[in-house]
């Protein structure tokens, strides 16, 4: 889970992956976003050309994000499941 971000609703979902990709690490093409409220999945911000009041947003809404390429390091839970990440031993 990340800090609080702001956008303004003339942002377009390009530009929020672009700036989501500085924090999470995720490559802007392998970005699905999926706007939240209250935990609840509202709808895909899928085009990447329209701008985020186009989809209704309101502050405090969540935006998931789902990397969808196989190889990157959020995939398999290694950011979450610490027994996957190799420990330092000290002999």
């Amino acid at each position: 889970k990340m800090f609080e971000l702001k956008f303004d609703l003339h942002t377009s979902i390009g530009e929020v992956k672009f700036r989501l990709n500085k924090h999470c690490g995720s490559t802007v093409d392998d970005m699905q976003l999926i706007l939240m409220d209250n935990g609840d999945a509202i709808c895909r911000l899928d085009d990447d050309t329209k701008m985020l009041g186009y989809y209704s947003v309101t502050s405090g809404m969540v935006i998931h994000i789902i990397d969808n390429n196989p190889y990157s390091i959020t995939s398999g839970g290694q950011l979450e499941d610490t027994s996957l990440v190799e420990k330092y031993v000290c002999f």
